[in-house]
């Protein structure tokens, strides 16, 4: 079953509501705008609004009327329609797929592959599509440096905020932190790594609570978080530690100013800096 995109270019600032009302009146299943963002504005990305916008419109049915009127009512407009086949987006996703090393032996594996390889430390994971496989460069950079820290010192307890999928936490655990917690604020995260806890066998708490109320202290506090939104936890997340943090999710262009504001007026030493593309991390250990 196909659906229809009509893209809608050159829209002005004073057309925009009137075009995507008429859109809606067609019977319009959705309409998106087309944002630019400053990331170099700090902590948080800006919106670029501009006067000059682009919408995209989706359709079960092809909008033939719609397209008509907005070609002859407004000529300056630029229009595009396209047919596109309905996937089982899902399907797709899992297609590409496939097992992968994350750090030394341990590799991320679909719960729907086998693992004949002795070698391997398998981390299963079943995520759906909203909340990580541990592809992207922080949770590659985080699982290095959990890696590191577990393996070159006595590590007991770990808390993983923003656990996701629970990939970290996970790692963590099967490293033999005997006491590992994940948390995170969306409620189907949370499901999502419990069902991958028990695909793991693996004893895992976890919670949506925010750190202030989590009583207990922790030899490390990781956190995947965007820059932004780690310097608004900065005290909770220091609170939290009792020796180390890991702190990834830094974009390279805030990287500077991050670490200078994270570290201000703390006795925090910075162990290690890592970067992949354009994404950076810290191992941070806390002194006195």
């Amino acid at each position: 079953m196909a659906f229809f995109v009509l893209n809608i270019g050159k829209v002005t600032k004073d057309l925009e509501d009137r075009i995507t009302l008429l859109a809606f009146e067609n019977n319009a299943t959705g309409v998106s705008e087309n944002l630019n963002f400053n990331k170099k504005v700090y902590p948080e990305p800006e919106i670029i609004e501009s006067d000059i916008k682009t919408l995209t419109c989706y359709f079960d049915e092809k909008p033939e009327f719609l397209f008509d009127y907005l070609s002859k009512e407004y000529p300056n407009l630029e229009l595009t329609l396209t047919e596109e086949e309905n996937k089982d987006w899902l399907l797709e996703w899992k297609k590409g797929f496939k097992s992968f090393q994350l750090v030394d032996r341990f590799w991320i594996v679909p719960s729907w592959e086998k693992v004949e390889d002795s070698s391997i430390y398998p981390i299963f994971i079943d995520p759906g599509m909203a909340f990580g496989t541990g592809t992207h460069e922080t949770t590659q950079l985080c699982s290095e440096l959990v890696y590191e820290v577990v393996s070159k010192n006595s590590i007991q307890s770990i808390i993983d905020v923003g656990t996701g999928t629970g990939i970290l936490a996970f790692l963590a655990k099967k490293m033999g932190v005997s006491q590992v917690l994940g948390t995170d604020n969306d409620p189907e995260a949370i499901r999502v790594a419990k069902e991958n806890a028990d695909l793991n066998n693996l004893d895992i708490e976890l919670t949506q609570n925010d750190l202030p109320l989590i009583d207990e202290k922790f030899d490390v506090v990781v956190a995947n978080i965007i820059d932004g939104v780690l310097l608004q936890m900065k005290q909770s997340l220091l609170d939290k530690a009792e020796r180390y943090l890991i702190l990834s999710g830094i974009i390279i262009e805030n990287d500077s100013d991050f670490i200078k504001e994270f570290i201000k007026n703390t006795n925090l030493n910075i162990l290690k800096r890592k970067q992949k593309g354009e994404w950076v991390s810290y191992l941070i250990e806390k002194q006195g």
